[in-house]
């Protein structure tokens, strides 16, 4: 299990919640959180990243594919987060979604390195 907090691996079951959600917690930052709490931050990523690919010019359809992703959920994104989005958008795709999805998944690995080394410099 890894934390989602400080990225350690180093977690124990610690109970469950009212909903009967089992809970964790972290040795090394002493945080708990739940698995349900976990699966909203992941569904978060995935949000950040389709918008990000909208805002480049991805077709929705493709997304949708690609994340094994309604496409309405999507479009429910769009709708709620990006209103003159349409406006700004060009009518081709700058580039193609493998292509994004890499770039995007390399700069999430670094930045993620970064903030371990951070970490363990102090």
């Amino acid at each position: 299990m890894k934390c989602i907090y400080c990225k350690s691996y180093y977690c124990v079951k610690n109970g469950v919640d009212r909903k009967r959600n089992q809970r964790y917690k972290c040795v090394d930052c002493k945080k708990t959180f739940t698995s349900a709490k976990m699966a909203k931050l992941a569904m978060l990523k995935h949000k950040r990243v389709v918008l990000h690919l909208i805002l480049a010019g991805c077709k929705e359809s493709e997304i949708a594919e690609y994340f094994e992703i309604r496409e309405s959920l999507i479009k429910s994104w769009k709708k709620t987060h990006f209103r003159e989005l349409q406006e700004i958008l060009p009518n081709q795709s700058l580039l193609y979604i493998n292509t994004l999805a890499q770039i995007y998944n390399a700069i999430e690995k670094s930045r993620i390195a970064s903030l371990h080394n951070k970490r363990h410099k102090k």
